[in-house]
């Protein structure tokens, strides 16, 4: 399993997630809330959080270059969607440990 993160300093990240579910829900299953989105892509899974100002998408997938395809799909559609704000963040291999367990829940229940 390859895991992988980002951390965006915003203060929009509610909207971002919305948008970005509801955009990906027209073909791969995404589901959302006031603070949290789920997307299952055919190459693995993202979970995105809201705290008050920082968004983080947590990534898994099956191997990197499956890794490499949900980063750039997150990274085009965020830049279309932010179109107000310049957004700088990097990538980071691997989540905190005490994601997990939260992402193997998810993984288990498909959304």
């Amino acid at each position: 399993m390859v895991f992988a993160m980002a951390s965006i300093s915003t203060e929009l990240g509610t909207k971002y997630i919305r948008h970005l579910c509801r955009h990906f829900n027209h073909k791969v299953e995404a589901v959302f809330n006031e603070c949290e989105g789920r997307v299952q892509f055919q190459q693995g899974f993202c979970l995105m959080q809201q705290s008050s100002d920082t968004l983080c998408f947590y990534c898994q997938t099956e191997n990197s270059e499956n890794m490499r395809i949900i980063q750039y799909i997150l990274d085009d559609h965020l830049r279309r969607f932010a179109r107000t704000e310049t957004l700088d963040y990097q990538w980071q291999n691997g989540i905190p440990e005490n994601m997990q367990p939260m992402m193997a829940m998810v993984e288990a229940s498909q959304l």
